[in-house]
């Protein structure tokens, strides 16, 4: 089954209520079936955006654990396949 790429703006949206898109992002969590991937550049941005408060960092960071989100990680030889695709 393929994966769903989850970016730092449906991430963000999920922890914070006022969000615009913080409705849907949350009907897409929860009626998504597939595996959920990010990277570690979204996660860090993630992080940074919700740097006001330390709770919704926590709170971030458990969903990705419990999300069983899978964070690829990515070598040059990557970037050169996403380049050619």
């Amino acid at each position: 089954m393929p994966s769903v790429l989850l970016d730092t703006g449906v991430i963000v949206a999920l922890f914070n209520g006022k969000d615009k898109h913080h409705e849907k992002s949350v009907n897409f969590i929860k009626n998504n079936k597939r595996p959920l991937v990010t990277t570690i550049a979204n996660v860090t941005e993630c992080m940074f955006l919700c740097n006001h408060d330390n709770q919704t960092q926590a709170n971030l960071l458990k969903w990705l654990h419990l999300a069983k989100v899978h964070i690829a990680t990515l070598s040059t030889t990557d970037l050169l396949q996403i380049l050619i695709k």
